[in-house]
């Protein structure tokens, strides 16, 4: 489900929750809100849609750890 709200001035916040999944994004436009809001969807719908909350807990020396111990195999 999606919704998009009137900010301050013009600007418009988009929100998507799908799945228990959620995102919000700020926009100039209404239609820039609306593009964004139907791509996101379908990218949830069809299983195309990365949680990228997981990622900001991993650091550089994480991941440089997974690189060296997955691509040395």
């Amino acid at each position: 489900m999606a919704t998009i709200d009137r900010r301050s001035g013009y600007s418009r916040r988009a929100r998507v929750r799908r799945n228990g999944k959620s995102e919000a994004r700020a926009f100039v436009s209404y239609e820039a809100a609306q593009r964004w809001v139907l791509e996101l969807e379908r990218k949830i719908v069809g299983d195309y849609y990365e949680d990228r909350r997981q990622a900001h807990g991993i650091t550089f020396a994480q991941v440089l750890d997974w690189l060296i111990t997955n691509i040395n195999r």
